[in-house]
């Protein structure tokens, strides 16, 4: 390989919710389980130590904490997880690691006795947001840094006031994805829109979240960092098929065979993963000195045993080895970063 300029950036996100119901046997009804965080997370820290990098430096991982309406209403504390947890927390971020926030637009109807995905109220939203970052920084000062939202969700306002709070980088983007709200489900969940967002960095238009600023527009201080997709035509109608039938909408087809992108967590099996492997190492061979983030997540459940046949805790090492090894054979240099050091290093 000539280009041996550029530097691939690899950030591991986090985000750290409760065990799900479904997915991890014996859930106490009506409860929270956080066995992923406690038993998952210092287990896979202890796993992957020997996945160096360039620089011989084990990974390091951005932790984004919930503190949310959710958690308020069920502990009676934005900051609960925060402040039970924060031992283990802080023996993490000795580590190297980032504590990030995770915030989910959660309300519950108790009619039916459910959460769902505030969609319509935007100024609770926004008041939801101011809440919980205050409790978050009476645990943890000057923090967080880094956010991604639940279930990916932003709107104009939404990122507007992460920006007035002084959030640096939000890596909620996945470009190309896109659900759509059924008219026929009353309760949503899982919606989100980065359909026109491309793969680069970018400080967002106060406009469009989706997009950098045009002439005339107002810039956010914020840094926008999306996450790595792959856009493998057969995969993208995987993914496509797969939506349309969870969201109960055709459209998501259309979308698809528009904008084929795929996108899956670090811990998926090999089969699965594979086709972002195949994306990132044509990303690495483009000749080009600019440097390449590669944004990643999982959830914590899945690093622990699980009913699930496509995650656990063996792929994600597996999948890192991966990263590491294609980038060893294209002799590009390697780093694990925590999704704040990524404005510094896009100032350079």
């Amino acid at each position: 390989m000539d280009d041996k300029a550029k530097t691939l950036y690899i950030v591991i996100g986090c985000d750290t919710d409760p065990d799900r119901q479904g997915f991890i046997d014996i859930i106490p009804g009506n409860k929270l389980s956080w066995r992923g965080m406690t038993e998952g997370i210092p287990d896979t820290k202890l796993a992957v130590m020997d996945i160096k990098d360039s620089g011989g430096k084990s990974p390091v991982f951005t932790w984004l904490m919930r503190a949310d309406d959710q958690i308020n209403i069920i502990y009676g504390a934005y900051n609960w997880v925060l402040e039970n947890y924060k031992g283990l927390i802080e023996d993490l971020e000795k580590t190297g690691d980032e504590i990030g926030w995770h915030p989910h637009f959660y309300k519950h109807n108790d009619k039916h006795g459910i959460w769902y995905q505030e969609l319509k109220d935007v100024s609770w939203q926004c008041r939801m947001l101011e809440s919980a970052h205050k409790s978050f920084g009476e645990i943890f000062p000057g923090k967080p840094r880094s956010v991604r939202t639940g279930w990916l969700y932003h709107n104009n306002e939404t990122m507007k006031k992460l920006d007035e709070l002084g959030l640096k980088i939000d890596f909620s983007a996945v470009p190309g994805l896109r659900t759509n709200p059924v008219k026929k489900i009353k309760f949503h969940y899982n919606i989100y829109d980065w359909f026109s967002t491309g793969k680069e960095c970018y400080h967002p238009s106060e406009a469009d979240y989706r997009r950098a600023a045009r002439e005339g527009e107002r810039e956010l201080s914020i840094l926008e960092v999306p996450n790595f997709t792959s856009h493998s035509w057969f995969w993208g109608m995987v993914s496509g098929f797969y939506m349309a039938g969870k969201m109960k909408d055709p459209v998501q087809i259309i979308q698809a065979i528009r904008k084929p992108t795929f996108w899956v967590s670090l811990s998926a099996g090999r089969k699965w993963f594979s086709p972002i492997i195949k994306s990132l190492a044509k990303e690495l061979r483009r000749p080009t000195e600019s440097d390449i983030f590669f944004i990643t997540y999982f959830h914590p459940d899945e690093l622990i045993e699980n009913r699930s046949k496509i995650y656990n805790r063996d792929n994600l090492k597996r999948n890192l080895k991966s990263i590491i090894n294609l980038s060893d054979r294209l002799e590009i240099p390697h780093r694990y970063i925590r999704a704040e050091d990524i404005p510094l290093l896009i100032s350079e």
